[in-house]
């Protein structure tokens, strides 16, 4: 009898701990089907259990984005770099907020400091690329946009960014080979792009 009370102090923890994930990874789950008012239900619910889990609180963060929901956003954001300073992640939707206000300095600042700890991070690159073109540099943009496809040659978006970019500077022929690159890669506007641009 002892044996088996003993088994079952060891158990239920297991038990309790298992159930916890299985209610955040049912919130990735339905972030990844698109239904983020369930998603946010179970990130909520997990976050009651584990309110300083990092990786769920940037998943709120983005399921909040996702509703349009910012300002609550950014709170789980900051909460994420209180607690990992260094998270990346959370670092680059920093600097997407301040791209969504139009602050487009801020938010390379935010792209810089994501770079300055991971060298490689396409995305930071490319976001970096997005915002130097809305503010009109626009050879800063494509040379950021090609290191993010130098890091990261499946990702379309880049491609189709930089065929804008290099359009915008009369480089079609370049321009029309990115759109193409973009297009078999799956990114819908490529199509279009080159259906425009590219006779």
């Amino acid at each position: 009898m002892r044996i088996l009370f003993f088994s079952l102090l060891l158990i239920v923890p297991v038990l309790y701990s298992s159930c916890k994930n299985d209610i955040s990874n049912l919130g990735d789950r339905y972030f990844k089907s698109g239904d983020y008012e369930m998603a946010l239900k179970k990130y909520n619910e997990y976050l009651k259990l584990k309110p300083r889990n990092i990786k769920t609180l940037y998943n709120r963060g983005r399921t909040y984005e996702e509703l349009k929901m910012y300002d609550k956003a950014m709170e789980d954001y900051k909460m994420v770099l209180k607690l990992d300073p260094k998270n990346t992640g959370a670092i680059l939707s920093y600097g997407q907020d301040f791209y969504r206000h139009n602050d487009f300095e801020q938010a390379i600042y935010y792209y810089d400091r994501a770079v300055q700890l991971d060298k490689r991070n396409f995305m930071a690159h490319f976001l970096k690329g997005d915002a130097l073109r809305r503010m009109g540099l626009v050879r800063e943009a494509i040379r950021e946009y090609t290191t993010s496809i130098n890091l990261n040659d499946s990702y379309g978006e880049a491609y189709l960014r930089r065929g804008v970019a290099r359009l915008h500077l009369g480089m079609r022929k370049s321009a029309c080979n990115d759109f193409k690159i973009a297009r078999s890669l799956g990114v819908k506007e490529a199509g279009e792009a080159l259906k425009k641009n590219c006779r």
